[in-house]
């Protein structure tokens, strides 16, 4: 096969377009490293051995269809577009992956599943479709369509487990640290969220933390009450200043944001200023900040601050929040439509009758599913 062949770049095209959405490489490389469907039964074996007891098996059998049109699809391409290792990987390693990963979660390994089971529906008997059309340059299009709409389904999946672990992880152990620290202490917290990033200042979270502070303490009202109204609410410095005082005049004291990272950089950036100033002035205070890794957080905060990596240590946290999110997004999801425009398409080609329909037909492909 010519390393110029349309078909073959074709496919090199959407593997490295599903790599970048995946923006993780060494996700990446773990999915290429499950070369067939062999790989995937050897998984599913495991899981069923592991699971008999738990009553999920139904949810491995309906995955078996799926499998089985994969299986075929994949052969097709081997055959046809004599498709380089790796292509045939991205097939087979994310199924393997995704059953895995949410094996732990019974509501997320029934949202996968039946995710799968869907696109098993909607895929093609291919086999059937190969005896029909033998010439092979008919069908490439096609296949590279099915292989487009696969991985992207695959992303889909992906990303509703991984998306939102780092955030969602950290949103749910900030919330649980502000119930032990309000146990002990006066604490003030702060949730940020990208959703309200044009509104969100480092003073509009310096004067939340002050009011906060004013109410959990009687004694440092009469401080708010003097302060100058005007600077107070227009005057980062000055509103750093009144809190500063104001923790100064209460006992040990607890300030949480959550989601630093979701502020704009400039406002992050005076927001930390301000309260490593703080934490400089005022000795019975202590931070706590969530965030995703950031460098300009990070040069703040390097030798000021002691960093705790959550990724290995927030399992309970983000299967609470897959489940939840996964269900969610399973009940709105319309997973049939993503394969219903290449199926439409290939079953155009079936209902041809020579070569020269079907070169006259790939000339007008529909644009999207609503012209197919």
């Amino acid at each position: 096969m010519s390393a110029s062949d349309p078909a073959q770049a074709a496919f090199e095209s959407s593997k490295q377009a599903f790599k970048d959405s995946l923006q993780d490489p060494n996700l990446f490389d773990e999915i290429l490293m499950t070369q067939n469907i062999g790989q995937v039964y050897d998984a599913t074996e495991k899981l069923q051995r592991e699971m008999g007891n738990q009553g999920r098996l139904r949810h491995l059998g309906k995955i078996r269809p799926c499998l089985e049109r994969l299986s075929g699809y994949a052969a097709v391409i081997d055959t046809f577009v004599q498709a380089k290792p790796d292509i045939l990987a991205l097939i087979w390693g994310p199924i393997r992956i995704l059953l895995l990963w949410s094996s732990r979660s019974l509501q997320l390994f029934d949202a996968i599943t039946s995710a799968v089971e869907k696109i098993g529906e909607a895929l093609p008997e291919f086999c059937d479709i190969v005896r029909t059309f033998s010439p092979k340059e008919t069908l490439k299009d096609a296949l590279c369509l099915f292989y487009r709409d696969i991985l992207d389904f695959y992303t889909i999946l992906l990303k509703v487990s991984l998306a939102h672990y780092e955030q969602a992880s950290k949103t749910f152990l900030s919330a649980a640290a502000i119930d032990a620290a309000k146990a002990q202490h006066s604490t003030l917290f702060v949730f940020a969220s990208h959703v309200y990033q044009d509104s969100t200042t480092a003073l509009s979270i310096i004067q939340s933390l002050a009011f906060q502070l004013a109410t959990e303490c009687k004694d440092t009202r009469s401080l708010l009450v003097e302060a100058k109204q005007r600077e107070l609410k227009s005057n980062t410095r000055y509103a750093s200043d009144s809190l500063k005082n104001l923790l100064k005049c209460t006992g040990p004291t607890y300030i949480i944001v959550d989601g630093l990272d979701e502020i704009d950089h400039l406002e992050r950036r005076i927001l930390l200023q301000a309260l490593v100033e703080c934490i400089e002035e005022c000795n019975d205070l202590e931070v706590l900040i969530s965030s995703r890794a950031e460098d300009d957080i990070a040069k703040i905060l390097e030798k000021k601050a002691k960093i705790i990596r959550a990724h290995t240590r927030n399992s309970d946290s983000i299967q609470d929040y897959v489940e939840y999110r996964s269900r969610d997004w399973m009940d709105k999801c319309d997973l049939d439509r993503m394969f219903l425009y290449a199926r439409i398409v290939m079953d155009n080609l079936e209902l041809l009758s020579g070569i020269e329909e079907i070169r006259e037909e790939l000339q007008a492909y529909p644009k999207d599913l609503e012209e197919a």
